[in-house]
């Protein structure tokens, strides 16, 4: 998408939907928002299959910079939403921001995996995705690139869980269930909604579990998944997917 095109689609996107959280465009093309005295950028990781290390995207983080040049973690940003309604409005925010940088600014290859927050998927009754999917649009971003990333909570309520899934597969996206440890007993309990991919942090597992965990969910057709947490990559910029 040619940089004016963006820019104008940024005006309007702020002016309809992120009043309070405005978007804007740095020297080099990439976007920021803003939500108090915090500028807000855009960090990618990538994310490789478990079975066979092959890279499939990239995972998305948010960096929060203090006017004085300090920095706090992302946990502590949402939690500066006073309410639901502002929760909402800065988790879209934040999706859009990535989503911006990751396909039209820098073209990035792969699916962009985006995470929600968990009071989102409690305070939005239905239509999961529909919102974002009509912000998405007005970029020509396709719905297919992007996975919605669920946090872990989100396996203590396997109904609410399910109702999620099926929400934002109506709209195109993929969905991915962020897991921590081993067990996997929630995956049945889903019968047959599952998600496309269930995503660890690779630091944070151990090989053995690791491979428990890859013949068990994909005996349920889903595709485990992890982030490389290698400082190397930890780069604004997407870095080119090579197969193995």
């Amino acid at each position: 998408m040619e940089t004016s095109k963006i820019a104008d689609c940024i005006d309007r996107v702020y002016g309809e939907h992120f009043l309070a959280f405005p978007l804007g465009q740095l020297a080099d093309n990439r976007v920021i928002g803003s939500f108090f005295k915090y500028q807000l950028e855009s960090r990618f990781q990538p994310i490789v299959r478990l079975h066979d290390g092959v890279a499939i995207g990239h995972d998305s983080t948010v960096e929060c910079h203090a006017p004085d040049g300090g920095q706090i973690e992302a946990a502590r940003l949402f939690a500066l939403a006073l309410d639901n309604s502002g929760l909402v409005s800065l988790d879209r925010m934040v999706r859009t921001l990535h989503a911006l940088n990751y396909f039209a600014i820098q073209q990035g290859p792969g699916r962009l995996f985006l995470s929600v927050q968990q009071r989102l998927l409690e305070t939005v009754k239905s239509d999961h995705g529909r919102f974002f999917e009509r912000i998405l649009q007005q970029f020509d971003i396709a719905t297919g690139r992007v996975v919605i990333q669920l946090p872990p909570r989100a396996r203590e309520d396997v109904a609410l869980l399910g109702r999620v899934i099926r929400n934002y597969r109506s709209c195109g996206y993929g969905v991915a269930v962020e897991q921590q440890g081993d067990d996997l007993g929630w995956l049945a309990a889903l019968g047959d909604t599952q998600p496309d991919f269930i995503k660890w942090q690779a630091a944070s597992a151990t090989q053995a579990g690791l491979e428990q965990a890859t013949r068990v969910a994909q005996g349920l057709g889903v595709e485990p998944v992890a982030t490389v947490m290698d400082r190397a990559h930890h780069v604004e910029r997407p870095t080119a997917m090579a197969s193995r």
